[in-house]
């Protein structure tokens, strides 16, 4: 009976509920994570994945860093607290399964489910927002409906680069017009958010998307000015939102420059920026081990006559790559930086999908500079699903399988 059983069919069918429940349901999220992964482990067939898996440099490199992460407990504070940060990185499981489990023909049915549960997000997003109806008690001055408004800000703005490139590429008239109004309605949900790390990662990707798919890259230029521009002034001029959080952003620089005062929301992750670094300088080698990254680093603000506030009590350093070179030192950095250059280098034959691989890096890179990505549920999930995806389909166009 279980050798009749078709593993892989579900495998992928749980894939498209796993990137469904992406953007709306935790529970729904992890229910089809636990679910892939029990039977991609029953499935078995080892010895033909584990001589995949060797072969490709980002699943080398992520087991490398989960590596060195497991190691680097036995100079933690506190081993439990180690062995629970670590546990984070099951996630990155899925990117494993999608590499030899995923079938071709539902490559297009899990962005499609994915995009569908976008578009559930907005409608609860614009309900709250216009006051239509309550849910949870959250503020129609900030409607991200189903996480916090950092991570909703960078899943609206991967949406929409993913619907601008659809209309970059559609031929179909119908579907282009379908696009181009769910973009319209993705980039105001961004925009009446509260998020400013997605917001200005739109404006930086936006301009990488037009110069990557226009030939004429004077014109890429000046679709992109012109459409910042237009949705700039909207955006300040129609979102209370998002105008006092600009002011806010600049008021914090302001500060910062003329009168050392780190205390804004922005300022402060400068300020545990510029710390991080320091920290990292002064433990190169084996870093200061998971769990010591804040132990010290009010001492340090201290040393820059900063005014900040007490900065300890922020858990890390509101950047990936700060926050594991502090803990793991100039291996752990390296590791990192490994893990983004080898999606960077995936080959393809379909300039689209190359072009939203690079948007994705860019993306996952700008909100790694200001969160600890690889350790929040929302974020390390949806590149669990990207990275699988992307490294899969250039699987496929290496094997000239057409997707």
């Amino acid at each position: 009976m279980l050798k009749s059983f078709d593993y892989n069919k579900y495998i992928n069918y749980f894939l498209i509920g796993f990137a469904f429940c992406l953007p709306i349901s935790k529970a729904g999220t992890s229910f089809f994570e636990i679910m892939i992964i029990l039977l991609w482990l029953i499935e078995g067939n080892w010895k033909y994945k584990l001589s995949q898996y060797k072969t490709n440099p980002l699943i080398i490199t992520l087991s490398l860093f989960i590596i060195l992460s497991i190691v680097s407990i036995f100079w933690a504070s506190n081993i439990f607290y180690g062995l629970d940060y670590v546990s984070k990185y099951k996630h990155l499981i899925i990117i494993a399964v999608i590499y030899t489990s995923l079938d071709k023909k539902f490559i297009k049915h899990i962005l499609s489910a994915f995009l569908i549960s976008m578009f559930i997000s907005e409608v609860v997003s614009y309900g709250i927002f216009f006051e239509i109806w309550n849910y949870k008690n959250i503020s129609p001055h900030d409607p991200s409906p189903f996480m916090n408004h950092t991570d909703y800000s960078i899943y609206l703005t991967f949406t929409a680069m993913i619907l601008l490139s659809r209309i970059f590429y559609e031929n179909n008239l119908k579907y282009r017009l379908v696009y181009i109004l769910f973009f319209i309605s993705v980039t105001a949900n961004l925009f009446v958010n509260g998020g400013r790390t997605g917001q200005v990662t739109f404006f930086i990707v936006l301009f990488m998307l037009f110069l990557l798919n226009m030939k004429n890259k004077i014109m890429a230029i000046i679709f992109t000015i012109l459409i910042s521009m237009v949705t700039f002034i909207a955006a300040y001029n129609l979102s209370p939102n998002f105008h006092n959080r600009f002011n806010q952003a600049t008021a914090d620089i302001t500060n910062m420059i003329e009168q050392n005062n780190f205390k804004g929301s922005f300022a402060t992750r400068v300020s545990l920026w510029i710390v991080g670094v320091e920290q990292i300088s002064d433990n190169l080698l084996f870093g200061s081990g998971i769990g010591n990254e804040m132990k010290n680093v009010n001492y340090y603000s201290k040393d820059n006559n900063w005014t900040t506030n007490n900065l300890a009590r922020y858990g890390d350093h509101h950047n990936i790559f700060i926050t594991y070179g502090v803990q793991l030192g100039i291996l752990g950095l390296i590791l990192i930086l490994l893990i983004f250059y080898s999606l960077i280098i995936l080959k393809y034959e379909n300039k689209q999908y190359k072009n939203l691989n690079y948007i994705f890096i860019i993306t996952y890179i700008l909100w790694s500079f200001g969160g600890l990505t690889f350790h929040l549920h929302d974020s390390i999930v949806f590149f669990a699903l990207f990275a699988g995806l992307f490294n899969k389909i250039s699987l496929l166009e290496k094997r000239r399988e057409i997707i």
